[in-house]
């Protein structure tokens, strides 16, 4: 298993598999929960970093990590993760939109659109 595998495993191997149960009426999956958390706190990692960037090294950065982050997450969640894990076109949204929302509303602070 190569070590971008074992990255993208994380989550799977910290929480087990949950099974959905229902809570007042409703199915509840608190694993997908858990799932897009881990997504959420990695934007906000690369929020910071990408802040640092524009603080001292290029002000235009966070919009050139922002293109390179849109990039790889629609190649990754719309085309590898079904492909290698039969991952559902729903799961592949919430996980883009996780990593993506975050940052655009972060972009738009940082250059007041």
């Amino acid at each position: 298993m190569s070590f971008l595998d074992f990255l993208d495993r994380i989550p799977d191997k910290i929480f087990p598999q949950l099974k959905p149960k229902i809570v007042n009426g409703f199915l509840f999956f608190p694993f997908r929960w858990c799932r897009e958390i881990f997504h959420i706190v990695g934007s906000f990692v690369l929020i910071i970093i990408s802040y640092i960037l524009y603080l001292h090294v290029y002000k235009n950065a966070p919009i050139i990590v922002f293109a390179l982050l849109g990039v790889w997450m629609t190649y990754q969640e719309f085309y590898l993760h079904p492909k290698k894990y039969n991952q559902k076109l729903l799961e592949g949204m919430f996980d883009w939109s996780s990593w993506i929302i975050p940052f655009i509303i972060y972009l738009i602070f940082l250059y007041k659109l």
